[in-house]
């Protein structure tokens, strides 16, 4: 509806609107597929994972292993293979979150009680294969997401393996932290955490007037840096973009559809499909604070990052997750 103040064209509107309906399509072949033929749902999922992380071994191994750069901290941050168009994911941010969201679907399996010691195995390899790639794109909200989203799946599978990986992790992080104490000192004292800071103050300084409605959809958000080259073209926020483009109205539309799934999942968290896409969508959440930029798009990486988990969720059936524990 706030294309109609957006100053959008009607080939436009109707542009945006088969988004919603893409969408749509997507989340009913979700719920068709896991309440007709979930083992298939599965399988594709864990295929296309594995799939992902392969791409991710090869830039790894040609970036770092063939090519042999000198690497610093955020001197050095993938975003593609580099050979031809393959695995091109154009900002290091964008792959950043790609990946980080694949991962969590690979620590899951990782911990799921179903899986052998073999079989667990095979997933931290492939969970640490993604991890590494986020970590060399030096997406700071992707750590994040990845470190919530793998303590959600801990807590939720509460298995001995999960327990390990989070006394390993919390060390590692502890060794990182004291090797590199100078640049974190930087992103906390002089970038903020986020160095979004800039954006944010020239969006505040746009917005009164728009508050309620925004400027509606379609409208441009420019964020000229003091470099004179560097424009940032979105909020850097899912929730401030919401605002800008629809208005507090749809950012609260939004919150509820959010709160509604989140509080769903927890009423279903000894589901297996949900012990799944619970920490993806926690990892989502995260990430929509500074990074992603909308989620009403046409098929993307944004799909893979949030409409997949929020589609799991939605087609898991009520009352599955008392059936399950029940027969446990």
């Amino acid at each position: 509806m706030s294309t109609v103040w957006g100053g959008l064209d009607s080939a436009e509107v109707l542009n945006v609107s088969k988004r919603g309906l893409f969408i749509l399509i997507f989340i009913y072949a979700v719920d068709w597929l896991l309440n007709n033929c979930d083992d298939y749902l599965r399988r594709s999922i864990y295929f296309g994972v594995i799939v992902v992380a392969l791409g991710a071994l090869a830039i790894l191994f040609y970036q770092i292993v063939w090519l042999s750069p000198v690497i610093g901290y955020r001197t050095f941050r993938l975003d593609r293979l580099g050979l031809g168009d393959f695995a091109n994911y154009r900002y290091p941010l964008a792959a950043g979150l790609f990946h980080g969201a694949i991962s969590t679907w690979a620590f899951s399996a990782a911990l799921d009680r179903r899986n052998g010691p073999a079989k667990a195995g095979f997933w931290f390899v492939v969970f640490a294969v993604l991890v590494v790639m986020v970590f060399f794109t030096y997406a700071r909200g992707a750590w994040l997401g990845i470190a919530l989203a793998a303590c959600i799946s801990i807590v939720m599978t509460n298995s001995k393996r999960g327990w390990w990986v989070f006394g390993v992790a919390a060390f590692s992080v502890v060794v990182l932290s004291i090797i590199w104490r100078d640049h974190l000192w930087s992103e906390i004292v002089t970038r903020k955490l986020s160095g979004r800071g800039p954006i944010w103050d020239y969006y505040f300084q746009v917005m009164p007037g728009h508050w309620l409605m925004g400027f509606g959809l379609g409208t441009p958000f420019e964020f000229h840096w003091a470099d004179g080259k560097t424009v940032s073209p979105h909020a850097h926020s899912l929730f401030l973009q919401q605002i800008y483009d629809s208005g507090l109205v749809s950012v609260g539309l939004l919150l509820m559809g959010l709160v509604g799934v989140a509080y769903k999942a927890w009423q279903l968290r000894h589901n297996d499909w949900v012990k799944l896409a619970l920490p993806a969508l926690a990892f989502a959440m995260t990430v929509m604070l500074t990074d992603v930029e909308r989620i009403f798009t046409r098929p993307n990486d944004y799909w893979t990052i949030f409409w997949l988990p929020v589609a799991i969720v939605l087609a898991v059936a009520r009352g599955a997750g008392k059936r399950e524990r029940s027969s446990s």
